[in-house]
């Protein structure tokens, strides 16, 4: 469940995998899992909400970072 306080306008959703950040418009906008990490690792990652964005959140070398996506080697003739 994603935590709505106070003013709603400064409210970012952030993932603590990938370190995506999401401003929606509205409350019935905000997603519950990271589409990121849905879409690149197949990872259902909760997102946590901030007032902050989760550049701002993270020291330049604690920043998360997803990991590589797998790549598939298709054979050509």
């Amino acid at each position: 469940m994603i935590l709505w306080v106070g003013d709603r306008s400064g409210l970012f959703l952030n993932c603590p995998r990938c370190g995506l950040s999401i401003k929606p418009k509205a409350r019935w906008l905000a997603l519950e899992y990271c589409p990121r990490c849905m879409a690149r690792a197949r990872i259902p990652v909760k997102l946590f909400s901030s007032t902050l964005p989760a550049a701002e959140l993270y020291d330049d070398n604690a920043a998360p970072n997803a990991e590589p996506r797998e790549r598939t080697h298709v054979r050509t003739r």
